[in-house]
């Protein structure tokens, strides 16, 4: 058993959300779940993958023509939204759901298969209407997607087929971001999955965000040749921001009138811990996950986390004068130099304010030991629940074609045609967008804490840590830990 050391992470401030309000999101007013009109019509939507992807390179999948009998492909899912088929039967005018549309009627027209979804309501709602239908059998639908946490757990009981074997499944292809298929794995397993079959593994990337306007009036060089140069660290962030706080009338408390260095929700604390690579479970060569932590770089993280947010805010719904979810509308109301957020943060709120000029930055190295930039990221999982597998073929080919189309054409208009052409200021902020979709990765630790003993144990989260308190906090759950992936482990290999 290898010696254990501990991760130590973030703020309970994080944890007072609650992992199942988030699927590592935050979760907005349910009128803001579904994709927002965009304002942006088509003159002939018929034309939305030729216009959406103009000078992009088409990238196929190698799967034979097949008629599959007019079969019925169900999905099920949360009312997060799809984001994998059309919600609607019709063109909207919006780049997003035209591009789902089309693909989706191409994919039936051509192999003769129905697909249609079905809503289940919240995350918990979908996810206990998996497990009953698995559980008693009912094999109606073809796949799930919802809430990452939720989904894992249902997968440790055995609802979901391994994917890994499916002949259909191309995993070099660009659909399988090899960072997020090898953090759900064990032992080369897979039994749900985050990929480009819905756009949310990047839209649920966080990043910083900068109010421009801010920086110009303090002087402030906002830091795109820095990042580019590959020397954008903590250090540098901690000292932006506190260069524009400003405690407007010294009570220390947070209030209206303040002014933020950095503000962020109360569920992207744990998404900056993997981005500063600080991680308390690796992989060794047979792809067994195991416990083990560089104890100086985790204090160093949560060192820097403390002093960066000693110069701003975390929106923990403890504000009264401000909503759970303020930290965008405050932000926008030009009220912070930075914020930490999702790429859908941008795309469904802060698009609508009118008076902010934003840009966008990669989320920052913990220091020169770490060699890449890395924008921690959640997702929507998806998995073939253990009932379909008479179905198997035509679900996973279809699973396929549809991933291969939204790659293709989803994306493009989410990420090219709406971040990058409409909703970024400058050439610099199109770069830096392509280095935050570069580099998404999701976290291990995060995805299975459920099995691990709970966002707490698994991530380490202290607060206020000390070398005393983290010590502390290893003697009294390392082992535990330990003990718990050893077993997650042997439930994994348990499974059919």
């Amino acid at each position: 058993m290898r010696f254990v050391k501990l991760i130590c992470l973030v703020l309970a401030l994080c944890m007072l959300g609650g992992v199942l309000a988030s699927c590592g999101s935050e979760k907005q007013d349910p009128a803001e779940t579904k994709t927002q009109p965009s304002g942006e019509s088509q003159t002939n939507p018929g034309d939305a993958k030729e216009s959406e992807t103009e000078g992009s390179s088409y990238v196929p999948t190698d799967l034979p023509l097949e008629d599959f009998g007019d079969e019925e492909f169900l999905i099920l899912s949360s009312d997060r939204g799809l984001f994998v088929t059309c919600e609607t039967k019709d063109w909207t005018g919006d780049l997003i759901e035209d591009a789902l549309f089309k693909n989706t009627s191409m994919i039936e027209e051509t192999y003769k298969v129905s697909i249609i979804y079905e809503e289940a309501g919240s995350d918990a709602t979908m996810a206990k209407t998996l497990e009953t239908a698995v559980s008693g059998g009912e094999s109606a639908y073809s796949m799930s997607i919802g809430h990452d946490y939720l989904t894992l757990s249902n997968a440790l009981k055995g609802y979901y087929l391994d994917l890994a074997p499916m002949e259909e499944f191309e995993f070099e292809k660009p659909w399988w971001p090899a960072n997020n298929v090898k953090a759900l794995t064990i032992h080369d397993r897979l039994f749900c999955a985050s990929s480009f079959l819905s756009y949310t593994a990047l839209s649920y990337a966080r990043m910083v965000t900068v109010n421009k306007t801010i920086a110009d009036d303090l002087s402030i060089e906002i830091p795109y040749a820095q990042v580019k140069r590959g020397d954008w660290y903590y250090e540098d962030l901690i000292d932006l921001a506190s260069r524009a706080y400003n405690d407007a009338n010294g009570n220390g408390e947070f209030e209206e009138g303040d002014r933020m260095g950095i503000i962020m929700g109360n569920q992207s604390a744990y998404t900056l811990q993997r981005a500063a690579d600080v991680q308390p479970i690796l992989k060794d060569s047979d792809d067994t996950p195991y416990y083990e932590l560089d104890l100086g770089r985790a204090l160093e993280f949560v060192s820097a986390f403390e002093e960066l947010f000693e110069n701003g805010v975390i929106f923990d719904g403890k504000n009264p004068q401000f909503e759970t979810n303020g930290h965008i509308e405050f932000f926008a109301s030009g009220n912070s130099l930075f914020c930490i957020m999702e790429l859908k943060d941008v795309y469904k709120t802060l698009r609508g304010y009118r008076d902010i000029v934003y840009g966008y930055l990669s989320t920052p190295k913990l220091d020169e030991q770490q060699k890449k930039y890395i924008n921690g990221c959640t997702d929507c999982y998806w998995g073939i629940p253990s009932t379909a597998q008479a179905k198997q073929h035509m679900i996973a080919t279809i699973i396929e074609l549809l991933s291969c189309e939204n790659y293709n054409y989803v994306l493009p208009a989410f990420y090219e045609s709406t971040m990058q052409a409409k909703l970024s200021e400058s050439p610099d902020d199109k770069e830096m967008l392509d280095i935050i979709r570069d580099t998404v990765a999701l976290s291990f630790a995060y995805s299975y804490s459920g099995a691990l003993g709970g966002i707490d144990v698994s991530l380490a989260q202290v607060t206020n840590a000390t070398s005393g308190t983290l010590a502390s906090y290893i003697e009294t759950n390392g082992s535990k830990l330990e003990t718990s992936l050893t077993e997650l482990v042997q439930k994994f290999d348990s499974l059919d």
